[in-house]
């Protein structure tokens, strides 16, 4: 089980956005592709995109291969969000 732990849940919410959440679940069931290719299937600006994968590559939830194409290897993500105030 890979585990990738965030500051806090403001840090988790704005790194998964309800953009890079689409992007992440498209991207897993299209399979390894280039940034470009990924914004035509999303039907989204070029920048736009590859700021979102370069930030969820950074936080470890894209991959990249040898030849420089992205994917996601989760069949799934699960979160923990504890109650207390740190």
């Amino acid at each position: 089980i890979e585990t990738l732990r965030f500051e806090n849940t403001f840090t988790l919410m704005k790194t998964l956005t309800p953009r890079r959440l689409e992007l992440l679940q498209q991207l897993h069931s299209l399979g390894k592709m280039s940034i470009r290719a990924l914004a035509k299937q999303l039907e989204r600006e070029y920048s736009n995109v590859h700021q979102d994968v370069k930030a969820l590559h950074h936080v470890g939830l894209v991959l990249q291969d040898k030849t420089s194409k992205y994917f996601v290897p989760w069949d799934k993500i699960v979160t923990e969000i504890p109650m207390t105030i740190i």
